[in-house]
């Protein structure tokens, strides 16, 4: 670990200790650890000392192996990120998501995931999920109150104290009297059918923008999403609905990968569609490449069993719903996400 400054050290709840300062010198760190304190931001600690532990934030670059491989924003480019959510039942955020760029950057700029790093945050993520984490003015789910999705991502799942949990699959888009879209890629009115639930994810196949009204025009675009390769497609979490003045449907999302991200998309089916496959396939291919983990659970918890290669191929036996995600269910009877990104069938 280098260090540009002199830093204060923590203990591992976080405390500081205030006649303990680290040096400028390079030093060696050799564990991990999430310090999550509710209502607040959490922090991301490494040990530099039986217990001294060192928070990691912009001021400080985190060496991982002998080749130097740093943990970095990776210069611009879209990092892979550690990604840990607090949502209540509509999948609305009750507590700033954890977002920490995990991969690397080659010398020629190019990124790329370091084995040690990898292991270790899956190690991480599978400790989350045996986790209380309380917030005030929320409890736990009974069911599944934490969830994992991918290798990187977990989800503490609350509903809201004294607040009846809105059963999934009801679609209640709201009447807006905000004007119609200057968007192309939006004007068409949906079927309801084609209407996705709260909660659900979706996917852009092509280029849309992030508003901040369901009025799309240049004035209140705040991103623009530029039409990706599947397994780097921006993914979204729907939590609510809207209509523009001409009835237009649009979805209110969370960016998935950039969880601070938050407004409205187009619901046009030709443009934004489910994340995860709904049939089973008879077979698929590994894209994601990381690979994928196979696990015992459907909630994709616990130690994988299993991690397949980009461009393995797999036989599907069938496909499970888990709350509102699918799962394959593979031959040898293990889960795997059936998520388009990291997977494609055959």
């Amino acid at each position: 670990m280098k260090n540009f400054s002199d830093y204060t050290l923590y203990n591992q709840i976080g405390d500081k200790l205030t006649d303990h300062i680290l040096s400028d010198n390079p030093t060696d760190a050799d564990c991990f650890t999430l310090l999550l304190t509710p209502n607040h931001n959490a922090n991301f600690l490494v040990r530099v000392g039986e217990d001294d532990w060192l928070k990691i934030d912009s001021n400080v670059t985190l060496n991982i192996g002998t080749s130097g491989d740093k943990l970095t924003d990776n210069g611009g480019l879209t990092p892979t990120n550690f990604v840990v959510n607090f949502v209540d039942q509509n999948g609305q955020t009750v507590q700033s998501p954890i977002v920490l760029p995990i991969s690397s950057v080659h010398s020629d700029g190019t990124s790329y995931m370091n084995a040690d790093v990898a292991n270790d945050m899956t190690a991480m993520r599978d400790d989350l999920t045996r986790v209380t984490y309380n917030i005030d003015g929320y409890t736990p789910r009974a069911t599944d109150p934490v969830t994992t999705d991918g290798d990187y991502t977990t989800t503490f799942h609350y509903v809201k104290k004294s607040t009846p949990v809105t059963p999934s699959g009801t679609v209640t888009p709201a009447a807006d009297t905000i004007s119609s879209s200057s968007d192309s890629s939006s004007k068409n009115n949906q079927d309801p059918q084609n209407v996705q639930v709260k909660g659900l994810a979706v996917y852009a196949t092509k280029a849309i923008g992030l508003y901040k009204t369901p009025n799309f025009s240049k004035m209140s675009r705040r991103y623009l999403y530029d039409r990706q390769s599947r397994t780097s497609r921006p993914q979204f979490v729907v939590t609510n609905y809207a209509r523009s003045k001409k009835g237009t449907l649009r979805y209110k999302v969370r960016d998935v990968r950039n969880p601070q991200r938050e407004g409205f998309i187009t619901a046009n089916s030709n443009y934004v569609t489910n994340t995860y496959y709904q049939t089973k396939p008879k077979a698929i291919k590994v894209l994601s490449r990381h690979g994928i983990n196979a696990y015992d659970q459907v909630s994709l918890s616990g130690k994988h069993l299993k991690h397949y290669a980009q461009g393995t191929s797999l036989k599907v036996k069938a496909i499970k719903s888990y709350h509102l995600t699918n799962r394959f269910v593979l031959s040898n009877g293990h889960y795997i996400s059936a998520n388009k990104v990291l997977v494609i069938k055959k």
